[in-house]
């Protein structure tokens, strides 16, 4: 019993594809990516006037990025002016009539309630006068 594996074999198809791919989609682009970046190098190491106009435009460019999140914020800024505005004239509208159908609930509710409780306080009120008539008339005998 052997502890060494023997080697995997592999496709050799799948190994040429794999190296044209990483050719094309890493090597070429990062290739790309320097010979452009060392362009952008030569271009402003040509005097003092070059530098200046290419600091100006590197700041252009770093500076749009902070102006569009900027407009944006106004966007929505104003967005929100005009919602809150809108929500100032028709909200109390609907709050009044959001309040006059909870004031129509508690009428129905009151009414039930009432109806509800209407028989017992009736013989309650009954139960109180015949207690009442009872001490009348035991208090009237022993006098």
């Amino acid at each position: 019993m052997s502890l060494v594996k023997p080697p995997l074999q592999r496709n050799l198809a799948s190994q040429r594809q794999h190296r044209r791919e990483v050719i094309w989609q890493i090597v070429l682009p990062l290739a790309l990516g320097v010979i452009a970046a060392l362009g952008l190098v030569a271009l402003t190491i040509g005097g003092q006037v070059e530098t200046g106009r290419w600091a100006a435009i590197s700041l252009i460019w770093l500076s749009l990025p902070l102006v569009l999140l900027a407009v944006l914020g106004f966007v929505v800024l104003v967005v929100a002016v005009f919602a809150v505005n809108w929500l100032l004239r028709n909200l109390p509208v609907y709050f009044f009539q959001a309040l006059q159908f909870t004031l129509r609930i508690q009428d129905q509710l009151r009414r039930w309630d009432n109806r509800l409780v209407e028989p017992w306080l009736r013989v309650r009120a009954v139960g109180a006068g015949w207690s009442r008539a009872m001490r009348w008339m035991k208090g009237k005998h022993h006098e």
